[in-house]
């Protein structure tokens, strides 16, 4: 390992943070972020930077040429690596997250009928009944949800980073890396220990869900089987609209998400999941197959 890292083929993880362990180096990357267009000439960005060794400077700015930043006419210019270094200190991920709620919002309990209610704490959004406590639904988002939001902008956009992560994961793309996923059956959530999203899964009385494992970076998840329909309007066509505008409600309004209820495991050798989708028109029955693809969707108009 050396602390250069100019050729981004020939980079690994350790040095690619190597590379950014001197304070000099991300000042320069900040102020290349804060530049009109991403983009200083040299003198401009030492004088940001207010490093007045042009030797020290050039070399901590060399260090991150090829990664990190470029050279276009003679204007240095954040690449997309670098940019991605800045999003992850905005996204607050790094930071002490606020709590947000009890705020009450859209839906029922499908135990008791009671009215949900949103909280936001140590980086977990949670919806659970303010009635009998069942949770509904709990899942990590970054801080960066509630930045410059309204309490209510907030939580809808929980629901829309939720339905997003679990719609690509589903369908085999990581939302951090846009690396693949394997997506396979599992019997119950095995997370580790520690994690406090699996102490107490929202989807531990779920007869079977769904892991997800990138095979790129860190992100794996469990998500409930009734997820891969966000996926499905290919498949299902216009059945109905509580299918094919998965933006009318949110998450934890659609029963076949939340309540394993609506989940059947028909069979293990090979995987079939029948999942139940009650909706406004119909009686939807989605059968799912060992490659979590789905091979029929059977309507029963009422």
């Amino acid at each position: 390992m050396t602390d250069g890292g100019n050729d981004p083929e020939n980079t690994d993880a350790y040095e690619s943070f190597h590379v950014l362990s001197h304070e000099l180096r991300l000042e320069i990357l900040l102020a290349l972020n804060k530049a009109p267009d991403y983009s200083l000439a040299f003198s401009e960005l030492q004088s940001e930077v207010d490093e007045p060794n042009s030797g020290k400077f050039n070399y901590h700015l060399s260090k991150l040429e090829g990664l990190y930043i470029e050279q276009v006419d003679n204007q240095y210019t954040l690449k997309h690596p670098g940019h991605r270094v800045i999003d992850a200190s905005r996204s607050g991920a790094f930071q002490c997250p606020p709590d947000v709620g009890p705020i009450d919002v859209a839906g029922s309990c499908p135990d008791c009928g009671g009215p949900p209610q949103f909280t936001y704490k140590d980086y977990l959004g949670t919806v659970s009944c303010g009635n009998c406590g069942n949770k509904l639904i709990s899942y990590h988002i970054d801080p960066g949800a509630f930045t410059d939001r309204s309490v209510d902008e907030g939580i809808r956009a929980f629901d829309r980073w939720v339905k997003s992560t679990w719609r690509m994961g589903s369908d085999g793309v990581c939302f951090a890396c846009a690396g693949k996923v394997q997506v396979s059956f599992v019997r119950a959530a095995e997370g580790p220990e520690y994690s406090q999203l699996y102490r107490d899964f929202f989807a531990s009385n779920h007869p079977v869900l769904l892991e997800l494992d990138c095979t790129n970076c860190s992100f794996y998840s469990y998500i409930p089987t009734g997820a891969r329909l966000l996926d499905a309007t290919a498949t299902l066509g216009s059945v109905d609209k509580d299918l094919i505008d998965i933006q009318r409600k949110k998450i934890w309004e659609y029963q076949y998400i939340i309540d394993g209820g609506y989940v059947e495991l028909v069979d293990t050798d090979p995987w079939e999941v029948l999942i139940e989708v009650p909706t406004e028109e119909c009686r939807a029955e989605v059968t799912l197959d060992q490659e979590v693809s789905i091979v029929s969707a059977t309507l029963d108009w009422e």
